[in-house]
Parts: structure tokens; C-alpha cells; sequence
């Protein structure tokens, strides 16, 4: 579907919302064909036309998707990061669940958690209640795989062998470590041998586990039934259910192993195996009564919204823990009845154990795919400051900047380069230029582009030629990286 383009007068607000486009998220709207976004969705035009003047203004849009290059193996010192496009035909192919690992971005939303009184396998621990995600995050297409894991880790502890089957016999600390790693909610802190302590070094990314309210919410993708496609279950016993046979690998139908991850329908957002396969680890301590649960601020449900809720306000200090003494495991597993592969059913599991049913799926807020360098606000301020860094960050992420290099300083192996001058070279020049052997050629000059892979007040982090580095910038303003 090609760009739509829009003459607005300058009276009108901006709405993307009469069209949309597969994969895109809509990130702004910019003045020239091509042009980074300048205008976010609502606001005015009238600060780019004068009074009875029109603009004509074109959408810009961003992938929704995130891709990690794994295919180093475990002796990397880095993996790439990147915000492709979605390929033709998709991502459920054999690439992304071995040498690639893939998430989706999931927009902020509010949806009802827990089940209705009625639902059929409901239990008691399902209470229904209004949640509240004020922030995008990113989540696994699909459940992290024995290749994924090995490639990372170097070595597979997996009872049902498999390079696109699910990794199992994990545990919560093997995940995030049993040192610091313990330590959510107090700190979100992971050990270093750890596999998210090894991807976060390999990345420079703050990748985790979901929380029990980010799972749910990506598994309903918008639905309020018992399964994600929209349909209830008919039986709860150890028997098939039709509808539970569309979207998930569970008992009896399971044959007492795992399957390949992706072998059933996704939801409507695109993520796969959701109901059953292997239990899915997230962050939170796991307690009977959601009512326990708390929002930020450390109030109780009390039947409102509740805001980005986690692990109860009296498990921040880290100096207890609930009675159950376990993490929350969701989705169900291959050896699980119906009743149990339900998107409302919890179960906790000892952050020790390792079973054969044990797996989990990668998750990121996306505040934390950025750098901040600046004195952390508290309260008010921070909020403020945190809209802006999001609306920012939406702007730039997977965006591209133009720079000529002035010098180069082989000994240092750094290079000075300039933006403005690029702007008037840019196409003046080609891009992979080639020597006499066909070689790419650097030379003092040169345009080069640099991908921005995020965006804090007083600095930008990009890639150049796959090598990610700082640009300091004190006198950057954030109406400078916002326009």
C-alpha cells in the first residue's frame, strides 16, 4: 500500500486513524516525502502554514518488529539489533526461531484482567479487574527456543531435543540469575552469567521478562474469551477441545512433548503458541488474591484502573517475599488439560525449579530501549519526562541520519564528523563507492549514514557500518531531537 498523502488546512488535527498499514506503526507526519516525522498525531499544522494557507503533509511510518541477531553463537562480543520491516511471507520460518530472535511491539493499552464468573475452568485466583499499561513494550513473536537459548548460553538443557522447539528445564534464576536477578520488583538488576545477563551485554538492551499483566495483555490481544482467537473452551477434563486445538499443543494432544514453536494460529497481534507448549516465566511473585497485586503508587485494586501493575508494594524493599515463595508461570504447557491453557489461568512455580514444561519469551519495555544520562525527576516531572522521552524515542527509533566525515584519526580509530554539510552532499554522492579490487571505500568527504538505536536528552546512540556508538551532544535540546 503506498504512502497516502493529505492537503490540510491549517485548522485541521492530524489523524492517521482512516487508514493503516500491516507491520507500520504510525509515527508522524512529516512535511517532504521521505522526511523524518515532524508532527505527532493531534497536533496542529499551524505552526508550518500561515493563516488561510494549506500544507500538504505524509504520513511516516516505523516497523512494529524488532529482530536480534544471534547467529554469532556464544563467543560474540555483540549482537545486532535491528527494526526490519516484515518480510514477504512473514517471520514463522525456520530463521527466526533459531538464528534470529523476533518481537512485536505492543501499544499501551487498557483491558480486563482475570476471567468472568462464568467462564468454563475458571478458578478463584482469576479475579476480573480494569488494567492499565501506560507504556509500549516489545515481546516475543514466540517462545524462546532450544537454538536461541544455545546460541546465547552455549549449551542446551532441553529434555525433548529440538533447535525450533521451545527451551525448557529453565528456571527463573537460570533466566535472570539467583543474585541480583532475584531481586525484582526492588531492582530490575540481572546476573551477569545469566541469559538475559549475557544478552543485555551483547546488545546494550535491558531485555527481561514480561510482567503477569504485560502476558496477559499480549496474549488477549484485545479479545475477553477464554482463548485469544475469540472462542471459549467446551471442555476443561482431559479430553480435546476443538476450539483449544486451533491455537495450542497441550494434553492429550500433545503426545507428552513439546512442539515446534509457531505450528498454530497466532493471535490478532501476531504472537504464537500463547495457550500451551511449555509454562511461560514472568516477573512478578505469584499470590492467590489478585487483590493483593498493587499499581505503582502501592494502592490496592479497590475496583478502578489499576496502573502498570506488579508485584505487591511490600515486595519492593526486596526484604520479603510472598508466602507462596513463587514466580508466575502463564500460558499452560504440553501437558496440561484444557482448563489450564486458558489466556486468565495462573500458576506460580519455585524461581528454582526446572522442569521439562518450563519455558519463557523475551519481552523489553520500550523507555528502555534508550540511554538517559541525565538527574532521574521524581513525581510529576517524571511522568512528564518520560512522555516526552516516548514520544521522542517513537520518532527515531529505526530512523537514519546523515553525516560526512571531516577527519579520521587512525590511531584513536575515530572519525569527526558533520551533519549539515552531509545534508547539502547527500546526493552528491553514492553510498558504497568501490576501489579497484571492488572493495567499499571510507575516505575524508564521505557521506555515511548512521542508524539511530535510541535517543536520551544528552545523547544519541547510533550505528554505523554495524558498530553502534555515542554521539554527545550537551547543548541538545529535546525539541531538537524531536524536530
Amino acid at each position: 500500500m503506498p504512502d497516502q498523502v493529505f492537503a490540510l488546512d491549517v485548522s485541521q488535527a492530524l489523524s492517521p486513524n482512516v487508514f493503516a498499514k500491516s507491520g507500520k506503526r504510525f509515527a508522524g507526519w512529516s512535511v517532504g516525502e521521505g522526511d523524518e516525522a515532524v508532527l505527532d498525531d493531534g497536533q496542529s499544522v499551524a505552526n508550518l502554514a500561515g493563516p488561510g494557507e494549506s500544507i500538504t503533509l505524509h504520513a511516516v511510518w516505523k516497523s512494529i518488529y524488532c529482530v536480534v541477531d544471534l547467529s554469532g553463537g556464544p563467543t560474540a562480543s555483540s549482537y545486532p539489533v535491528a527494526f526490519p520491516d516484515e518480510p514477504e511471507g512473514g517471520f514463522n520460518t525456520e530463521e527466526y526461531k533459531t538464528t534470529k530472535l523476533v518481537l512485536r511491539r505492543i501499544d499501551a493499552g487498557t483491558f480486563t484482567m482475570g476471567s468472568p464468573a462464568g467462564e468454563v475452568g475458571r478458578y478463584s485466583s482469576e479475579a476480573q479487574h480494569q488494567v492499565t499499561l501506560t507504556e509500549p513494550f516489545y515481546i516475543g513473536v514466540f517462545e524462546l527456543t532450544q537454538k536461541q537459548w544455545e546460541l546465547v548460553m552455549g549449551s542446551n538443557p532441553s529434555s525433548y531435543t529440538g533447535d525450533a522447539r521451545p527451551v525448557e528445564c529453565v528456571s527463573y534464576n537460570d533466566i535472570r540469575g539467583s543474585s541480583a536477578g532475584a531481586g525484582w520488583p526492588a531492582s530490575d538488576e540481572v546476573d551477569a552469567t545469566s541469559f538475559l545477563g549475557r544478552l543485555r551485554a551483547r546488545t546494550n538492551y535491558r531485555w527481561d521478562l514480561p510482567t503477569e499483566a504485560q502476558w496477559e495483555y499480549a496474549c488477549r490481544a484485545g479479545t475477553g474469551t477464554a482463548l485469544n482467537s475469540g472462542k471459549n473452551l467446551t471442555t476443561t477434563d482431559n479430553n480435546r477441545c476443538g476450539n483449544l486445538d486451533e491455537v495450542a499443543w497441550y494434553y492429550p494432544r500433545s503426545g507428552n512433548y513439546p512442539t515446534t514453536v509457531g505450528n498454530y494460529l497466532p493471535n490478532a497481534w501476531g504472537l504464537y503458541d500463547m495457550h500451551g507448549n511449555v509454562w511461560e516465566w514472568c516477573l512478578d511473585w505469584y499470590e492467590e488474591n489478585l487483590d493483593h497485586k498493587s499499581d505503582a503508587a502501592g494502592e490496592a485494586y479497590g475496583g478502578r484502573v489499576n496502573i502498570d501493575p506488579s508485584s505487591s508494594a511490600k515486595y519492593l524493599s526486596g526484604a520479603d517475599v510472598p508466602s507462596t515463595g513463587t514466580r508466575v508461570a502463564r500460558s499452560g504447557a504440553w501437558n496440561c488439560a484444557a482448563g489450564h491453557c486458558r489466556s486468565a489461568f495462573r500458576n506460580g512455580l519455585s524461581p528454582t525449579y526446572r522442569g521439562s514444561y518450563n519455558g519463557f519469551r523475551v519481552a523489553i519495555p520500550q523507555k528502555e530501549m534508550m540511554l538517559y544520562s541525565g538527574r532521574m525527576p521524581t513525581g510529576r516531572e517524571y511522568d512528564e519526562l518520560m512522555l516526552q522521552v516516548n514520544r521522542n524515542l517513537n520518532a527515531r527509533l529505526g530512523s537514519e541520519i546523515d553525516f560526512i566525515v571531516k577527519g579520521c584519526d587512525n590511531a584513536s580509530r575515530s572519525v569527526v564528523a558533520s551533519r549539515k554539510d552531509a545534508m547539502l552532499r547527500k546526493r552528491q554522492t553514492f553510498y558504497m563507492d568501490t576501489n579497484e579490487l571492488g572493495d567499499p571505500m571510507i575516505y575524508e568527504g564521505r557521506v555515511v549514514q548512521a542508524r539511530v538505536v535510541a535517543v536520551a536528552e544528552k545523547i544519541m546512540r547510533v550505528e554505523v557500518f554495524g558498530v553502534e556508538c555515542a554521539i554527545r551532544a550537551p547543548g541538545m535540546s529535546w525539541m531538537w531531537i524531536g524536530n
